[in-house]
């Protein structure tokens, strides 16, 4: 029930991501060599606009403490304090569509 998107690059699989239905987008991940060109942009735009498609007004995420700058360009303000998910600090972030 979860919307999936994987990028290609001559038809080989280079990143994915995951939206739910309750609106949480995760799994957002690049093959490492490839990440710095605009990969992952590409797949968060392609998750929000599904989640506009499909009347989700705030989608979420969990982000790794690090990526935090990458979702903010993109529109996505941190809420609360970090907390650890699967030994790594993340922090709760939404994005209000429009």
């Amino acid at each position: 029930s979860s919307v999936h998107v994987i990028a290609r690059l001559n038809r080989d699989p280079v990143g994915t991501g995951r939206l739910d239905p309750a609106g949480k987008i995760g799994r957002i991940a690049v093959y490492t060599g490839l990440r710095g060109r605009g990969i992952g942009t590409l797949i968060l735009r392609r998750l929000l606009d599904e989640a506009r498609r499909l009347g989700i007004r705030e989608p979420f995420l969990h982000a790794q403490v690090q990526a935090v700058p990458f979702y903010e360009k993109l529109g996505f303000a941190s809420e609360g304090d970090a907390f650890d998910e699967a030994g790594i600090p993340h922090v709760r972030m939404k994005h209000a569509l429009e």
